[in-house]
């Protein structure tokens, strides 16, 4: 049997030689300080049907998940069902239902895929702690220091097959010295348990080139180039391929066989705070459920404090002996730790709650834990720093009380639009709290009509309680012809018989007359 990796075993480097004629023998490989160190042992899984599972397929209805690619929709991945029907992956979607009139199609959601993957790793860190995301559709798995745990390669593959079975995920597993090495053997379906670095190209000499992360040009190019798997790539002089096919092929094939580092990224899913408060008698008194709420915030902002952390979203869920729980969603624009601050917006919402019975239990949940950084303070101890303007602290807070009080579309912010018509040129967005700076620095009102108000006008002038005198203009914006709502006016500043000072516009479109838009303060 191969020799374990951790003995620190130096591997001979594999050599890309030239070009070989029919009995040439291959050239004499490098010289072994030039190879990697085998130290790790990587595990690979490979989800072949994850999107069929993120979409909660049953096998026993025929099911596929298809996508567009231009005007036309393919199927992306079918069911066994319906693949025993005769549909495809790559197959059209017309062709599909008509060998299949039974079947159900759902179009690829890669979020859902990327949260399936995501739990999965999050599972997986129950076997090592180095675990890293290989969207589409694999993880990776660090095991060389959890073989100690587990006692061989063996036992940790058979858990993490059977764990995976049990949560309905199908996996092609395999147990390599590199991570590429796992990805490329686990990706057409192979579970191989290789344990040594020298046995590498061995194991992926025969697997075929379409393997390779290549664009379909390329892959084209080698097959007409009579290059079918790996052994006939190696065979290629190194210069040559970098020249005509992917300079990054020969990092990715020496990466691959250990012959040049290859770090991962490891995942970390987000810590999860939950907490929960039985109370000792049904109430619906707000102040009685406010004091329990405050209970349950100080035990997270404890619990924030310690994982140097902050939350921009709680749930707050209540119990109630006969009729279902009453949720509550609490959020905040940045992460933060002020318990004052959180406690405000978990009474304005709770003053608005109507309760469908006495509460018996409350839990808190915060699953959106994120780093919490705050200013620094001065260097010098006898130099007065800088303090940092308190309001815009101050400006967040408020308006986050403000969309618990009267609800998130009551409180909106805007923000300018590249158009010139008056009407047109903003739009609500979510309140930053910050001051925003005019777009220009022409004259506009602070109050815009909804919708323009035509105006009388007598002897050709505008009338409104009396006459109407103009002041300044005309600013002439004639815009909008590409989408059917194109306009052309004359605008003014113009001032009633009241005082008020008013934006009013003559329509130039066949002599409309006048309209009143806005109301300067």
């Amino acid at each position: 049997m191969a020799a374990f990796p951790l003995t620190h075993r130096r591997a001979r480097q594999a050599s890309l030689p030239l070009l070989l004629s029919p009995g040439t023998p291959p050239a004499p490989p490098p010289h072994p300080e030039h190879a990697v160190h085998a130290r790790q042992l990587w595990l690979c899984a490979w989800f072949p049907a994850l999107s069929l599972e993120a979409a909660g397929c049953r096998e026993t209805t025929p099911f596929a998940i298809v996508e567009d690619h231009g005007a036309r929709r393919h199927v992306h991945i079918a069911c066994a069902a319906a693949r025993a029907a005769g549909v495809v992956a790559g197959m059209g979607l017309a062709q599909a239902y008509a060998l299949c009139p039974r079947l159900y199609t759902q179009k690829r959601d890669t979020d859902a895929e990327t949260r399936r993957l995501e739990l999965l790793a999050a599972w997986a860190n129950q076997f090592t702690p180095t675990v890293s995301l290989q969207p589409p559709r694999a993880l990776l798995l660090e095991i060389s220091g959890s073989l100690r745990l587990f006692g061989n390669v063996q036992n940790l593959k058979t858990k993490v097959n059977d764990g995976l079975a049990a949560l309905g995920a199908h996996a092609h597993v395999a147990v390599t010295p590199t991570p590429l090495a796992g990805l490329l053997l686990a990706s057409v379906g192979q579970t191989a348990e290789i344990l040594d670095q020298t046995d590498l190209r061995a194991a992926l000499r025969r697997l075929p080139i379409n393997a390779l992360p290549l664009p379909p040009d390329s892959l084209r190019y080698l097959r007409h180039t009579g290059v079918r798997n790996f052994h006939d790539l190696w065979r290629l002089p190194r210069k040559s391929v970098a020249r005509r096919i992917k300079p990054e092929l020969l990092d990715f094939m020496d990466r691959a066989l250990g012959l040049q580092p290859d770090p991962r990224r490891s995942f970390h899913s987000p810590p999860r705070f939950t907490t929960g408060l039985e109370l000792p008698w049904e109430t619906d008194d707000a102040d009685a459920l406010l004091e329990a709420a405050r209970q349950l915030l100080a035990r997270l902002i404890e619990f924030l404090r310690a994982h140097d952390a902050g939350v921009n979203r709680l749930h707050l869920v209540l119990h109630h002996a006969q009729s279902p729980a009453s949720r509550l969603r609490v959020g905040t624009r940045h992460a933060t730790r002020d318990e004052a601050h959180l406690l405000k917006l978990l009474e304005e919402h709770l003053r608005h709650l109507r309760l469908p019975a006495p509460v018996l239990e409350l839990d808190l949940t915060a699953d959106a834990i994120q780093a919490y950084s705050v200013e620094s303070g001065s260097l010098f101890a006898g130099r007065k720093a800088p303090a940092p303007d308190p309001s815009d602290t101050t400006r967040q807070q408020l308006l986050e009380r403000l969309q618990a009080r009267l609800g998130t579309a009551a409180v909106q912010g805007f923000a300018s639009v590249s158009d010139h018509r008056p009407e047109r040129a903003w739009r609500c967005i979510e309140p930053d709290g910050q001051r925003s700076e005019a777009a220009d620095n022409r004259p506009r009102p602070l109050w815009l009509l909804p919708a323009p108000q035509q105006l009388t006008t007598r002897r050709g002038h505008p009338w409104r309680c009396g006459p109407v005198s103009i002041q300044r203009g005309p600013e002439r914006i004639e815009n909008g012809w590409w989408d059917g709502r194109d306009v052309r006016r004359d605008y003014y500043i113009a001032i009633d018989t009241d005082g008020s000072r008013l934006w009013i516009f003559r329509d130039l479109r066949n002599e409309r007359g006048w309209f009143l838009h806005g109301f300067f303060g």
